[in-house]
């Protein structure tokens, strides 16, 4: 039997870009089985267009509105659980799909029945649609080009430096749901699902661009704008962005406690070697020369668990606790 599809979408406030993706989503060569929507209190024109879409598909459209702002995390939380199709696919409201984003992605579930997610790369476009000639995985420097290269390990050891996946290129199996709820506060959604197909089932990757994937001010989440400040920013992490990720990984490790799962000693062992670097980084001496030498004396653990050199960099011009930078 054809295994079904949902999409699973978040909105907010997305008034300007909203029809575009929903049209893309009609426009798929393999259309979803359904479509849930959470919108989390839009005070826009997003509901109007939801519902004028709903009214005009061939498959059902869900609609569910917050009566308060939750959150992008807690809305797609909601969202998923909502699905009753074999795959769910994540959706933001301000992309673009290519019409065989959901052919492929289901494609390669199909075929596995071991594979817990995969996720494609995405082609960068601005705020007009216009393709900015680069993809997203140059920005997170995702170099593995085979699906099968990301296997446990290998993810494992690259999620410990820096965040690779990105939602609104990812499918998961439905099957699978209770190992990601309930997603920490402290972390984004699409980030903890990552860690979770990871450690518990399987998570491949596609090359292939499968989504136009907009850069614009006024996204939530996301890489973001590709100008000279955020680049900066890829590399100055402050401190109170350190003591955040610091609990998102003492959150991961209590995961892993209460639900051990294969090669449990040496992946705890990963996660703290983690959260104890970047307890580390958030805790540099303020002045200069000490906070140099301390940055040199751990350039393995910058290896392992960062960015090497660019966040050591970082790291060496950290803001001070009494005037620190925003990210």
């Amino acid at each position: 039997m054809k295994p079904t599809v949902s999409v699973a979408m978040c909105t907010f406030n997305g008034e300007r870009f909203l029809g575009q993706q929903l049209d893309s989503i009609a426009g798929q060569q393999r259309p979803p089985d359904e479509l849930v929507v959470c919108d989390d209190g839009s005070s826009d024109a997003s509901m109007e267009i939801l519902q004028n879409f709903a009214h005009g598909t061939p498959f059902p459209t869900h609609i569910v509105k917050d009566g308060k702002n939750v959150g992008s995390t807690k809305s797609f939380e909601k969202a998923i659980s909502l699905c009753q199709g074999d795959f769910i696919a994540l959706c933001d409201q301000d992309d673009v799909w290519e019409p065989n984003k959901l052919a492929r992605l289901s494609e390669v579930l199909n075929k596995d029945n071991s594979l817990g997610g995969v996720f494609s790369d995405a082609e960068l476009i601005d705020a007009d649609g216009k393709a900015l000639g680069r993809h997203l995985w140059s920005v997170h420097k995702f170099t593995f080009r085979q699906p099968g290269d990301f296997e446990r390990d290998a993810a494992m050891r690259l999620l410990l430096k820096h965040d690779v996946v990105t939602g609104a290129t990812l499918m998961i199996r439905a099957s699978l749901r209770e190992l990601l709820f309930p997603i920490p506060t402290s972390w984004v959604h699409d980030g903890w699902i990552a860690w979770m197909l990871v450690l518990y089932s399987r998570l491949v990757c596609l090359p292939e661009p499968l989504v136009r994937y907009r850069l614009h001010a006024n996204q939530q989440l996301g890489v973001g704008s590709i100008n000279a400040a955020r680049k900066v920013r890829y590399c100055y992490e402050d401190r109170n962005k350190l003591r955040t990720m610091s609990l998102q990984f003492e959150a991961l490790r209590e995961r892993w406690i209460s639900r051990p799962g294969k090669t449990f000693a040496v992946y705890r062992e990963l996660i703290e070697n983690k959260i104890a670097s970047l307890r580390r980084r958030s805790e540099l001496p303020q002045s200069y020369l000490p906070r140099a030498c301390s940055i040199l004396r751990s350039f393995p653990s910058y290896q392992k668990y960062a960015r090497g050199i660019s966040t050591m960099r970082g790291d060496l011009f950290l803001p001070s606790t009494s005037g620190e930078r925003r990210g």
